[in-house]
């Protein structure tokens, strides 16, 4: 799941919200180039494949990953992909050597008459995918090699070839044993403070790990664990409900879409039981933070012209391809990433040529420390403070 090549993925990235709007495409040209597009992309995750062989049936797409070799048809049109293409597709595995798995994109999805027809047929012989599949291996948040796993297990235990993405990254097992209140050797967090500061110890004995916290409404919390996404309520000490499997790091950030969430290279957002990927494709970790227009814009890492990791904010919109790298002029006047240099973390709402601040924190502050512990601050007051 190494990403190789982050600069050639954002291009890609970019190129793809062109050819969702059409502009240097036509709806003929969008379809021949979505070939190539995948090949590419899937090389940026050091997976070999090949686009458009003169085979037998001209497959579109041949590759190899997870252990299997797999031909890939890929369908970009105005209407869902029917019984015919899929059949089309089935033939032309059952003319290659045994153990080779055809793969179905329709980016505009698929007909009822079409999933009824795979799902009830023979032996599974196809995956069916569509464009949220793309869109979760295109900016890492399900790398291809992962995917492609995931959708090869679920086929083989519960005959399904066409699951959806909240399927795939749904919960399973047990909620990690989780302490509401200190642990017995640490009933007190705070020995001595002024009058107006006041710090607890809300939950502990959390599992190490890229963890996260962040609060969705008034006393109920979205944690990351290792093991997934959890939500628990303080004023009740209960966990009420499993969001996400594992895989997850950092904090998530609550908003009118759902929550976003950070995960492997990308950021998704979860709503109920719909997850779409929005951003990423990037190198190293990814801060989520509320932008100085309320949007959700991320802290990450790319490679700089001298191939260097450099810090980077993206502006994050709500579909792949709207992600935004914000840049400011160095004293060379190049448009550059902000100056962040090994920044790993971020609190902003507002900033200037010299980088972000840190302001308007509100009343109260998570702090995620060692030993597990989770507290939670309520300082007299906050100042604006210089990130450098």
């Amino acid at each position: 799941m190494t990403l190789l090549n982050p600069q050639v993925l954002q291009d890609l990235i970019a190129e793809y919200a062109r050819l969702q709007r059409l502009d240097g495409f036509t709806p003929q040209s969008r379809g021949h180039r979505l070939n190539g597009f995948i090949a590419e992309m899937l090389g940026c995750w050091g997976i070999g494949a090949r686009s458009d062989t003169n085979t037998l049936g001209n497959i579109d797409v041949v590759f190899e990953a997870a252990g299997f070799r797999f031909i890939l048809e890929a369908k970009w049109e105005n209407h869902p992909a029917d019984t015919g293409h899929v059949t089309k597709l089935q033939k032309r595995v059952r003319q290659r050597l045994q153990g080779t798995i055809g793969v179905m994109l329709a980016v505009s999805g698929y007909s009822e008459e079409a999933l009824h027809d795979v799902k009830d047929g023979e032996r599974l012989e196809v995956l069916l995918i569509s464009r949220e599949h793309l869109d979760a291996m295109l900016v890492g948040l399900v790398p291809p090699e992962e995917m492609f796993s995931m959708l090869l297990q679920h086929a083989s235990f519960f005959g399904d070839p066409s699951p959806s993405l909240f399927t795939l990254l749904a919960p399973d097992g047990p909620v990690p044993p989780i302490r509401f209140g200190p642990p017995p050797e640490l009933p007190v967090l705070v020995r001595s403070a002024s009058a107006t500061f006041e710090a607890e110890v809300v939950l502990s004995d959390l599992p190490f790990g890229q963890h996260g916290v962040s609060e969705i409404r008034p006393g109920v919390l979205v944690l990351t664990l290792t093991t997934g996404l959890i939500e628990v309520d303080l004023s009740t000490t209960t966990v009420t409900r499993r969001l996400l499997g594992g895989g997850c790091s950092r904090n998530t950030l609550p908003h009118d879409l759902g929550t976003s969430f950070v995960r492997r290279h990308g950021v998704g957002v979860v709503d109920g039981d719909r997850v779409f990927p929005v951003a990423g494709g990037w190198g190293g970790n990814v801060a989520l933070f509320q932008g100085p227009d309320d949007a959700v814009w991320a802290l990450s890492g790319i490679p700089d012209n001298r191939g260097q990791s450099a810090a980077a904010v993206f502006r994050i919109g709500t579909e792949v391809g709207e992600q935004v790298l914000t840049t400011v002029p160095n004293l060379f006047g190049e448009t550059v990433p902000y100056p962040l240099g090994s920044a790993t973390n971020v609190g902003w709402a507002g900033g200037d040529d010299y980088g972000p601040y840190a302001s308007e924190w509100g009343e109260r502050v998570r702090i995620r420390g060692g030993r597990g512990l989770l507290g939670q601050v309520t300082p007299p007051a906050w100042r604006s403070t210089r990130s450098r």
